[in-house]
């Protein structure tokens, strides 16, 4: 696995912050701050509350701090089955 790729960590996004920042819940259940680029702006509609069955997954670069990790892919996911 090259390096590029073991910083890329999975998870959803949680809430938006402030600005350019959101929370974002990693599949190992940590939680974090990661900066999202303008051009990803449009998976996030400010007007919609986000729950478990609408949350964006998002893929996140993991930086060397003082760098926040960075947002670098989200999409839409298509959950259906028992319970949603």
């Amino acid at each position: 696995m090259s390096e590029a790729a073991e910083r890329i960590r999975s998870g959803q996004l949680m809430a938006f912050l402030h600005r350019d920042l959101f929370l974002v819940q990693l599949d190992d259940g940590i939680t974090i701050t990661a900066v999202m680029p303008e051009e990803l702006f449009p998976i996030y509609d400010p007007n919609e509350r986000l729950t478990r069955v609408n949350r964006p997954s998002v893929e996140v670069e993991m930086r060397e701090p003082p760098a926040l990790p960075k947002i670098v892919r989200a999409w839409r996911s298509s959950i259906c089955g028992p319970g949603y």
